[in-house]
């Protein structure tokens, strides 16, 4: 079961927001006889401040979005249509997507794993593939 609140804890806040915010935290501590670092504590996790500015607005919430881009105007980029400029080279060949032409086999180059279909191999191929063990404790050896 929570603990009692405290009353210390209520009359602090009166006396802070009576005297307009001006009174020091350190004060209200040594009237009530409680420590500073408790009076700050409550100050913090019960908002005294947000009682005192209750009809500010807030422009950190706001539901304003921030418009992108630069401000109306601006010079900056004029003549720069963006990309690489006419004639480069550097992306010849590639027309982006994912992977290489059909076909390719880099990945298979760098080690990773084929499924070896036996209707598209050649008869020498077929020899080869039955003399290799496929034992995974003789191929770990």
């Amino acid at each position: 079961m929570a603990r009692e609140r405290s009353p210390n804890r209520d009359r602090a806040k009166e006396m802070w927001l009576d005297s307009g915010g001006k009174i020091k935290l350190k004060d209200i501590a040594a009237d009530l006889g409680l420590g500073e670092t408790q009076i700050r504590k409550w100050k913090s996790v019960d908002r005294w401040a947000d009682a005192l500015t209750s009809n500010v607005t807030n422009d950190s919430n706001s539901n304003v979005t921030k418009r992108r881009g630069a401000p109306k105007g601006n010079r900056n980029a004029v003549g720069n249509s963006g990309g690489a400029p006419k004639g480069n080279q550097n992306a010849k060949g590639n027309r982006g997507g994912n992977g290489g032409p059909y076909g390719n086999k880099k990945a298979v180059t760098t080690g990773e794993y084929e499924t070896i279909w036996m209707d598209a191999l050649d008869e020498d191929e077929l020899v080869l593939i039955d003399q290799v063990d496929t034992d995974p404790i003789q191929q770990a050896n």
